[in-house]
């Protein structure tokens, strides 16, 4: 039998995915049954008849060839399934590939990201570095290359149109540089997000401001949009804090339900200050904990509405204990005169010293507040930490009362 008989036998209806050259390059290194071995150790290796014939010059090698090429593979940390869903990767010898390994790493993609982007190996080393070049010159940072590594899939011009597209819709290069992710998607699609996002009332400010709902398709978005509606979110609500369209439906559903019925905020203050739905819902319980025991000065059993805070449901625990320090330093009675503590900084610092020079004034209320915030910005990071790992363990929050 012709090399071509064998392969219309062992294809079927495959075979015309074969390419001339293909069958040429077969012809000119296999017989017959070194067509057929290989066909069986093709399939030993999981590959079913279409993706055989796809890839198939890899018939044209011998098993012993293949199987040094497959472990040279794994040694390099491709998992099989890895190697089965790209199998063109077998037809690069092992020099080729750690050429192709070792120049991602020194791109600085690591081999986790190697591993679960293993076609980047199937490119050549100049081809990547001209790729990674052109991302660098567009102002995306190494970091953000090794965290979508993706990107060195698309040559200059592609990643070119894209970005110029992002540009004509008002998107800044800082932003672009944020949410690179959005240099995947082509033009028309990113058309297509933001029209729909315009339909749902969303303003071209606002969709500037937010260039990550952009890498949503409508549906989700839509999908999204109908949960805060059905959490009584109203459309104006909607549009002003937009970046809500990007969060998950199942988490803004449990910080709801976590805010009004664990912490007992009314269902009014969460719908018009939608805002809160985006906070780390631990880190707001201990926010009101600090306002009702540091604060106020409030005792465990003491009675606290939340609800009679309202102002200070966006404000830092840092900013609220400088001003407390502030006021006790300079005997000003804000226990009972709460709301002081939301007055801000300059017409607080101007009651006590109303001659203060101007730069000294713009600068003092940070001043005040820096040690403020590193003592609570780094103790919130790691209670945030525990608190997940809490929640994981437990199956719930671990602030249950306020």
């Amino acid at each position: 039998m012709t090399i071509e008989d064998v392969l219309k036998e062992l294809l079927g209806k495959y075979f015309s995915l074969v390419s001339k050259f293909s069958l040429n390059f077969i012809e000119g290194t296999q017989n017959e049954n070194g067509v057929r071995e290989t066909f069986k150790y093709l399939q030993g290796l999981g590959m079913g008849g279409k993706q055989i014939a796809v890839t198939s010059k890899l018939l044209a090698f011998n098993q012993k060839i293949l199987q040094n090429r497959y472990d040279n593979l794994t040694m390099l940390g491709i998992t099989p399934q890895k190697i089965n869903a790209l199998a063109h990767l077998l037809g690069f010898n092992p020099e080729t590939i750690q050429n192709h390994y070792d120049n991602l790493e020194r791109l600085g993609i690591t081999p986790q990201k190697i591993n679960a982007l293993a076609h980047l190996l199937g490119g050549n080393a100049k081809t990547m570095q001209d790729n990674y070049n052109n991302l660098i010159r567009l102002g995306i940072t190494p970091q953000k290359i090794n965290t979508l590594a993706q990107l060195l899939s698309f040559n200059p011009e592609t990643i070119q149109n894209h970005y110029d597209n992002l540009i004509r819709l008002g998107i800044t290069p800082q932003k672009i540089s944020n949410y690179a992710q959005l240099l995947y998607l082509n033009p028309g699609t990113i058309q297509d997000n933001y029209n729909n996002l315009r339909r749902l009332g969303i303003t071209p400010q606002k969709i500037r401001n937010n260039p990550q709902l952009l890498g949503l398709n409508p549906e989700t978005i839509q999908n999204h949009y109908n949960n805060l509606r059905r959490l009584g979110i109203t459309p104006q609500n909607i549009k002003t804090s937009a970046y809500l369209l990007a969060r998950n439906p199942e988490t803004m559903q449990d910080n709801y339900r976590y805010l009004t019925n664990t912490l007992q905020l009314e269902e009014n203050v969460v719908q018009i200050r939608p805002q809160l739905l985006a906070e780390n819902p631990d880190s707001f319980a201990k926010k009101l904990r600090i306002l009702k025991f540091e604060i106020l000065g409030l005792k465990r059993n003491s009675e606290f509405n939340p609800n009679d805070y309202k102002i200070f449901f966006m404000a830092s625990p840092a900013t609220l204990m400088a001003k407390k320090r502030f006021c006790i330093d300079n005997k000003i009675n804000y226990k009972n005169n709460i709301n002081i503590l939301y007055t801000p900084w300059k017409k607080l610092i101007l009651k006590i010293n109303p001659l203060i020079d101007k730069l000294e004034l713009k600068n003092k209320g940070e001043e005040l507040t820096r040690p403020y915030k590193l003592h609570y910005d780094k103790w919130m990071g790691e209670y945030r930490k525990w608190t997940k790992s809490f929640v994981s363990r437990r199956g719930r929050r671990l602030i249950r009362w306020i």
